[in-house]
């Protein structure tokens, strides 16, 4: 019987410590590794910047391409401010001793300032008003450590590859449901869940200068009361990308391209074309798909149509040629 036990304490403990060893091995807020990782992600301006627009009131009408004003049309700019700190926390999961995924979040309050113009016959109505917001965007990035070596920078670790960035309004209402990216002399690149489209150095978006970049959106609307805005249309969400975001470049060429409603697939999600020139200085730059309830941004009620907003974000490279 003593023999019979100690066999099956043998096995106990062996398939304990395999396990131990396969298993992901949780990230402790004191061990020197995790530590380190977020010592990393931290200090990257690639994985930690969240900023979704222009971010001051000024550039509040700075787009891409921008048509004029027709008769009986509105037309809406608006800008994101954020208060500041904002709130973020990583979480650090090592799979073994040298790879490691961590979880990045950040929650953001401020106010989404609109402006918003009416053009009658008559005359040009210029209305401004301001919506509290309060927004989160998440990614996942992946971890290598390179050099076993307590004394290495962040202790040996580098990132090895970065997903795209979902963000969402505390209000929920709008959803992206597919991103579908075709450069001119590049294959088509079909998004369905940011979260699990991971890029590295080496499929990282790259476009030479004066690339033109097609996107489509499929968008999902549950608001409540939807607003359909242009008339003759079915569209109830505004739809934009921000492109040139860059905090190591300030004078960088940073806008907003605008989308165009094209109607609604088999699922009943609303579709929207946009199309982008790559101006940009070489290096490396942020793009973010931007979609906000119509209500949001043309009625003036807080407490009717809040603030609705999801959002994509990707790095992409420049080059030269």
């Amino acid at each position: 019987m003593k023999k019979l036990m100690f066999i099956l304490m043998a096995v106990g403990l062996a398939f304990f410590y395999s396990c131990q060893s396969d298993g992901p091995i949780a990230g402790n807020d004191d061990s020197p590794d995790v530590e380190a990782i977020k010592t990393l992600l931290s200090d990257s301006a690639d994985v930690n910047f969240d900023a979704l627009d222009e971010e001051s009131e000024s550039n509040i009408d700075n787009d891409g391409p921008s048509s004029a004003l027709d008769k009986e049309i509105v037309r809406t700019r608006f800008v994101r401010i954020r208060r500041h700190p904002v709130e973020r926390t990583v979480e650090v999961t090592k799979e073994t001793d040298s790879t490691a995924t961590a979880y990045v979040k950040t929650t953001f309050e401020g106010i989404l300032k609109i402006k918003k113009a009416v053009l009658t016959d008559s005359s040009l109505n210029i209305e401004w008003y301001d919506k509290p917001i309060r927004h989160t965007v998440e990614r996942y990035v992946h971890l290598k450590k390179f050099f076993d070596n307590a004394d290495a920078p962040h202790r040996g670790w580098r990132v090895v590859g970065i997903s795209l960035q979902n963000g969402f309004s505390k209000q929920p209402g709008v959803q992206i449901v597919e991103l579908v990216i075709k450069p001119e002399n590049q294959d088509s690149v079909v998004i369905t869940d940011p979260l699990e489209f991971f890029q590295d150095g080496i499929n990282l978006f790259t476009f030479p200068r004066y690339t033109k970049v097609h996107l489509r959106v499929k968008v999902k609307n549950t608001t409540p009361n939807p607003i359909v805005y242009p008339e003759g249309t079915e569209a109830t969400e505004t739809v934009l990308l921000h492109f040139g975001r860059n905090p190591r470049f300030a004078r960088a060429h940073f806008g907003r391209a605008w989308f165009t409603y094209v109607g609604k697939d088999n699922a009943g999600n609303n579709v929207y074309s946009g199309t982008w020139t790559v101006m940009q200085i070489p290096g490396l730059h942020h793009a973010v798909v931007d979609v906000i309830d119509n209500g949001t941004i043309l009625e003036k009620s807080v407490e009717d149509y809040p603030y609705v907003s999801a959002t994509w974000g990707s790095l992409y490279r420049v080059t030269r040629f």
